[in-house]
């Protein structure tokens, strides 16, 4: 290793820690990367919030606008959770 060192102009280890990737810690980024990206695409792509209300003031609690809104609205909640 000192050769190796010598040879190309090493002068002892750098200042800066090494890089630790921690799996715990990238799986829960990944994780509510999705989730939060599910949640977004329900909310503001599919799905209308006006229409959702419009649906509950017909007493049309399982309408696929009101479970939409709701089902992103979980998804960014566990994302942030």
């Amino acid at each position: 290793m000192m050769a190796l060192d010598t040879r190309h102009g090493e002068t002892g280890k750098s200042g800066l820690p090494p890089v630790v990737a921690r799996r715990d810690m990238t799986m829960a980024l990944v994780i509510a990367s999705l989730f939060a990206s599910v949640g977004t695409f329900l909310l503001a792509a599919e799905y209308s919030l006006d229409e959702m209300w419009n649906r509950i003031h017909l007493g049309l609690y399982t309408a696929e606008v009101v479970l939409g809104v709701v089902g992103g609205a979980a998804a960014i909640l566990l994302a942030l959770g």
